[in-house]
């Protein structure tokens, strides 16, 4: 049985505040659109943080670290190039850095620049991660390498502005630059509410795979030998299947799906969550 906890939400800007019975299977988005929907607050975007850490908006109550009683503050997500405060964005680099240490799957190694820090570096190791490797020294053929490593930036504009990455490992792949720049779909898409940690998913997937964006491949020759040489595709937990796109959610079935939130002012019984007080 899901358990019902409540929750406090404030408003930092305007000293707003207002109380929530949640229940489990509630995400972190339909909290949100709750409490903006409540205090009118227009179309911008929003998320919440606890304690300094920002909440992903797919993750359900669940799969999180709130508590009955936790008070959650609302912050606006940057708009048109505008940056986060720098407490908020300090707190989302940690956030950032915590929930890839949390898959307990990748070696990372994080510096700053500075002082002042305008960019945090997150080097991974990839392992288990088969891609090919051309080095004529080695011979005229490419060899399947099953460790690379990926280097991420995150700029003073994130999450604004997507990651910078690139392999510092060779990498003979479609999507992958002679310089370890990588072509994916995901920095054409790029949203705020997107993490590093899944940024990191997809690219690790992508290794064994021979998605070239549009436009073409980045290396043609590559594409080729991928074709005649497929990789045979690795066991990674978060994937709902190999072939699909990262998906960080628990699924339910059809008869669990939770229905929208609501206010309710009336009985206990509530399908979504619900504003308590102001």
């Amino acid at each position: 049985m899901t358990t019902e906890i409540r929750v406090k939400v404030i408003d930092p800007r305007t000293n707003n505040e207002v109380s929530l019975d949640v229940m489990g299977e509630h995400s972190i988005r339909s909290i949100v659109q709750l409490v903006v929907d409540h205090w009118g607050l227009g179309s911008d975007n929003y998320y919440l943080t606890r304690q300094g850490l920002i909440l992903m908006p797919d993750d359900l109550i669940d799969q999180t670290v709130v508590e009955h009683n936790d008070e959650l503050v609302l912050s606006p997500d940057p708009v048109g190039g505008a940056r986060l405060p720098e407490p908020i964005w300090a707190a989302r680099l940690d956030n950032e850095v915590e929930q890839i240490k949390q898959q307990n799957f990748y070696k990372l190694e994080v510096t700053d620049d500075g002082p002042p820090r305008t960019t945090r570096t997150i080097v991974v190791e990839l392992s288990d991660a088969p891609a090919y490797r051309l080095d004529l020294a080695e011979g005229p053929d490419p060899k399947l390498i099953e460790e690379h490593t990926l280097e991420v930036k995150l700029n003073r504009d994130y999450p604004g502005e997507a990651p910078k990455v690139r392999f510092l490992s060779d990498i003979f792949h479609p999507n992958v630059y002679s310089d370890g720049r990588i072509c994916i779909g995901m920095f054409n898409d790029w949203e705020t509410s997107f993490s590093a940690l899944q940024l990191i998913q997809a690219i690790d997937q992508l290794l064994w795979q021979q998605i070239h964006t549009l436009g073409g491949a980045a290396n043609t020759l590559a594409l080729k030998y991928y074709t005649d040489n497929p990789i045979t595709p690795r066991y990674r937990p978060w994937f709902n299947t190999l072939s699909d796109s990262v998906n960080q959610s628990i699924p339910t079935t059809e008869n669990e799906v939770p229905t929208g939130p609501r206010i309710v002012t009336g009985p206990r019984i509530v399908t979504g969550p619900r504003v308590i007080n102001d």
